[in-house]
């Protein structure tokens, strides 16, 4: 299917925020493009795994389900910016993927977006729904609707930590101290202020 309207689309402009933040961690990875996940790592001098989803400036989303298995979808803005779902060109099982090489491709009525690999990895698995329902993506961006999963090496990239969704296992047991529960948003809300902050996962 012919690829139309990504030049002047949302999508693009909602990107461009987003646009020196690729093309940072792009330049990072340069020398981690040659079939090795151990350099990618050695680049961004990564601090081990950790389950949770983390959002990157270009509005994927990528949750680490299992060490080493990670999966991508989109955020809501980035739906919102596509509107309607018609069509997802995805990639086959055994691709590999630098960091912010175009993934994945959606097709909108009016609109094409590009979905970019938040990490250096492997396609292991697609969504099989999205063949003939397309349009999850649009109604469900973050559970149903999500696009592939990668394998990686199981370790966060230093540019994705500071873009953690806050886990309700992290605050759970603070719940009933208010004064302790202040305090951690506090040092979140903090470490996260130069970074933009995490995207809400609502």
């Amino acid at each position: 299917r012919p690829l139309v309207g990504v030049a002047n689309s949302p999508w693009r402009a909602l990107n461009a925020v987003g646009g020196s933040a690729r093309a940072s961690a792009t330049n990072s990875a340069a020398s981690a493009v040659d079939g090795k996940p151990e350099d990618f790592a050695h680049r961004f001098a990564l601090q081990g795994w950790g389950r949770g989803r983390y959002y990157t400036k270009t509005h994927e989303w990528f949750e680490v389900v299992d060490e080493g298995v990670g999966t991508v979808g989109i955020t809501q803005a980035a739906q919102r910016a596509l509107g309607e779902v018609v069509f997802c060109r995805l990639p086959r099982e055994g691709e590999r993927f630098r960091v912010m090489d175009t993934l994945a491709t959606l097709e909108a009525v009016k609109t094409v977006g590009e979905v970019k690999s938040p990490v250096y990895g492997e396609v292991i698995e697609v969504n099989p729904r999205l063949e003939e329902e397309p349009a999850l993506v649009t109604y469900a961006p973050l559970t149903e609707g999500w696009l592939v999963r990668l394998a990686f090496d199981g370790r966060i990239p230093r540019y994705l930590q500071r873009s953690r969704a806050v886990a309700r296992a992290d605050v759970e047991h603070l719940l009933a101290d208010i004064p302790a529960l202040q305090e951690f948003l506090r040092q979140h809300l903090a470490r996260d202020e130069g970074d933009g902050g995490p995207e809400a996962a609502g």
